[in-house]
């Protein structure tokens, strides 16, 4: 059977019995006309010392009260996983995600979340690295957007509330790997006003190599009238610009004759913070929202400069989270 290249990329990369490793599916989207969005993770962790083990996340933001966000979390232990090779279908106790969908159950104290999902209309399948790195030992952490922009229907369940999802914008990634990065920040809009097919996929990290930090490598990504524009190469590593903080990222890549300017900003009280636990034992904090604003503009190379051609903005609707070796005290730790 012949598999898409989007299947493919979601293939389950782990190897029975393998220590020292992680992998992570991941989902989110929007809905803008009730003001809520959500964030689910699949994962497994093999860490070098202790059983390997998975889990199913899931984070509610909403917009109207962020007091009422919530994050719910089941660990399984790995007889309770179902993972297929010939397919992507992976599964955690009595939840799965697999090519066209995803469904799942979280229950935790009195809090219930549960889903039933299904992929429609996929733009393309992301590489954010460039191919051979996929194969190397660097960087030790391998990612990619099999569902870069799609639109997402079903139905998801927060206790006694129900939403019904009808053609939602919605972002699928997967990543794995022996090791995370030392630190990172990474956004992605696909639900701008001006032009539902608009997206935007970024990426700065640091990380180890031997005992030194490397300086921020920066990937920016735009798609844009049906033509993705890439400023992911080596040489776009340290010329793409970015600056962030906790709660803001501004970030430039050029590209061709064209300067791509972006701006994330995001609120504190509309954040989550989680604990993610690397294969060799130490820990990073995510500091993570699903609806800060974006503005993004598009300028093209004249003989009197940059003339602006085209202006995107995105409200309550792009993901930015910015990832840590500690919690900043301003974002409450829903996923400890």
């Amino acid at each position: 059977m012949s598999l898409s290249s989007r299947e493919q990329d979601n293939l389950t990369r782990w190897k029975e019995s393998q220590k020292g490793f992680y992998e992570v599916y991941y989902l989110k989207w929007n809905d803008l006309a009730v003001g809520v969005a959500v964030w689910l993770r699949y994962t497994l962790l093999a860490p070098i010392k202790g059983p390997a083990e998975v889990s199913v996340w899931g984070i509610f933001f909403d917009t109207k009260d962020p007091s009422k966000n919530i994050g719910l979390k089941n660990n399984f232990p790995l007889a309770d996983a179902r993972i297929e090779r010939d397919v992507f279908y992976f599964a955690a106790g009595p939840s799965a995600i697999y090519d066209e969908g995803a469904r799942g159950e979280i229950v935790q104290g009195a809090n219930k979340m549960s889903w039933e999902l299904k992929f429609e209309e996929p733009s393309l399948s992301l590489r954010h690295y460039p191919a051979p790195l996929y194969w190397g030992k660097f960087p030790k952490t391998k990612f990619l957007a099999p569902y870069l922009s799609m639109r997402l229907s079903g139905e998801f369940r927060l206790n006694d509330r129900r939403f019904t999802l009808n053609q939602l914008s919605a972002h699928q990634g997967h990543l794995w790997g022996t090791e995370m990065a030392h630190s990172w920040v990474w956004g992605n809009c696909n639900a701008f006003q001006e032009d539902e097919t608009f997206c935007f996929e970024g990426l700065s990290a640091q990380v180890k190599v031997g005992e030194r930090l490397t300086p921020p490598m920066t990937l920016l990504f735009f798609y844009w009238e049906g033509k993705l524009y890439r400023m992911s190469g080596p040489s776009h590593w340290v010329t793409n610009r970015s600056e962030h903080g906790l709660d803001r990222w501004h970030l430039e890549g050029k590209s061709g004759d064209l300067l791509f300017t972006g701006d994330i900003f995001a609120r504190t009280e509309e954040m989550a913070g989680v604990r993610y636990q690397d294969p060799n034992g130490s820990e990073r904090f995510c500091h993570n929202t699903k609806t800060a604003d974006m503005k993004v503009q598009i300028l093209r190379k004249r003989k009197s400069g940059w003339e602006p051609i085209k202006a995107f903005s995105a409200s309550h609707s792009a993901a930015f989270e910015r990832v840590l070796s500690g919690l900043d005290p301003q974002v409450k730790l829903l996923i400890p």
